[in-house]
This record gives structure tokens, C-alpha cells and sequence, in this order.
């Protein structure tokens, strides 16, 4: 009888039902948290082996860059001018600074062009050369270069047209040229023959024992020597 009105009081019932389904809920919340608590240790610890074999960083290394090599120096040179003679068996000058006004002149006959030739052949005695002959042809190469450089200001081998002195002396006439030796500044002949005579390339001409003849020339203290063979 007494189990009969519990089952069929509705508020025992309910109290029944209620209380059951509390302890329910808490049974399950319980199981959730036991049930949790290993997975959480689990993470952790896989974590922590995770970061535990990830391997350690090299320390950084600095980067030591060559050293740049020093700006070379700009190359020192020292260029020293040389001042070099160049004589020749065939065309030689001499040169002065004074001048003087004179109508051109040639060697043969008297005169400054005269004493030139007499001076030649008396050093060519002394060296054991025979003498050298007035030539006509060469004396009027001699004059008119002599003229020539003179009137242009000129002084050289060459002349203001190119020729040389072997042009100059065929075109007078002469097929032989042998040598030419000239001068500037000179007052007479003794004083041009002097300086033809202490300048070796001068001095090799009016002693070269090959050549036979001989012309002069002077202007305006500008001499010429044609020497022919």
C-alpha cells in the first residue's frame, strides 16, 4: 500500500526525477573532467617534446668583409728630356746669333767665300787629304741657298720646299753631291771655319779625303758648303 502512493504521489515522483538527473549531470561532468585531464598532460607534453627537438639556432656569425684594398698610388714617372746631336757624313749646321746685312756671295775669286776655301784645303793638308777645286755649279747651289735662307728666316737641311741638299745641287747642275755643311750668325770666314772645325759632323765633311770639290756661299751671315765628289 505504502509503495503504491509512491508510485503514484507525482511529487515524490518529480523529487525522484530531479534528484536523478542531478546526480546524473553530475556524474557526467566529473567523467568530462577526468576525461580531460590526460589529453591536456598529453598536449603538454608532446609540446614540450616538440620544442625540445626543435634544434638550436647557429649563433649568428658575423660577416667579416676583406678589407679594401688601398687606392694604388698614381704611377710616378720621371721623364728626363734628353737633348741629342745628330750629325752626318753628308749635311751638318752651325749656327749663331748675330747677323749682319751682305749680298750673297760665292766661294771662287776673293772675298769671304774665297778665304773659306783657301782655310778647307789648308786643314785638309794637315789631315793627308788632297785638295778640293772651286766648282762653279756647287758655289751657285751654295749662294742661293744661302739667299734662300736668309730671305725666309730658315735654317736647316731642308729646305722651305722640301728639297734636300742633293736636289739643291743636281738642280745646279751638279750629279755628284757629296756632303753640305752650313752655318749662321757667323761675322767672317775664319770665325765660321773655326766653328766648322769644332763640331765634329762640320769637321768630318771638310776632312773627308772623297770629296773633290768645293762651293760657298754666304748671306746675311747664312753660309752653305756643297761638296761634291
Amino acid at each position: 500500500m505504502g509503495l503504491h502512493r509512491f508510485e503514484h504521489d507525482p511529487r515524490r515522483r518529480t523529487r525522484l526525477a530531479l534528484g536523478v538527473g542531478a546526480a546524473a549531470v553530475v556524474l557526467g561532468l566529473l567523467a568530462a573532467v577526468l576525461t580531460l585531464r590526460p589529453w591536456a598532460g598529453d598536449t603538454a607534453v608532446r609540446d614540450a617534446g616538440a620544442v625540445a627537438a626543435l634544434p638550436a639556432l647557429p649563433a649568428p656569425v658575423p660577416l667579416a668583409l676583406p678589407p679594401l684594398p688601398a687606392a694604388a698610388s698614381a704611377p710616378t714617372t720621371s721623364t728626363t728630356a734628353s737633348s741629342t746631336t745628330t750629325t752626318t757624313t753628308t749635311t751638318t749646321t752651325t749656327r749663331r746669333s748675330t747677323t749682319r746685312a751682305a749680298a750673297a756671295v760665292v766661294g771662287t775669286g776673293s772675298g769671304p767665300t774665297g778665304r773659306v776655301l783657301a782655310l778647307v784645303n789648308a786643314e785638309r793638308a794637315k789631315a793627308g787629304c788632297g785638295t778640293v777645286a772651286g766648282n762653279a755649279a756647287l758655289d751657285r747651289a751654295a749662294a742661293d741657298y744661302a739667299a734662300l735662307m736668309a730671305r725666309t728666316g730658315t735654317f736647316s737641311h731642308t729646305g722651305p720646299d722640301g728639297s734636300s741638299f742633293s736636289d739643291r745641287v743636281r738642280a745646279a747642275g751638279y750629279d755628284d753631291p757629296g756632303g753640305e755643311n752650313i752655318a749662321q750668325g757667323q761675322t767672317s770666314a775664319d770665325e765660321v771655319m773655326d766653328d766648322w772645325m769644332n763640331s765634329p759632323g762640320h769637321r768630318r765633311n771638310i776632312l773627308d779625303c772623297s770629296f773633290r770639290t768645293l762651293g760657298v756661299g754666304e748671306a746675311q751671315d747664312y753660309w752653305v758648303q756643297e761638296f761634291g765628289r
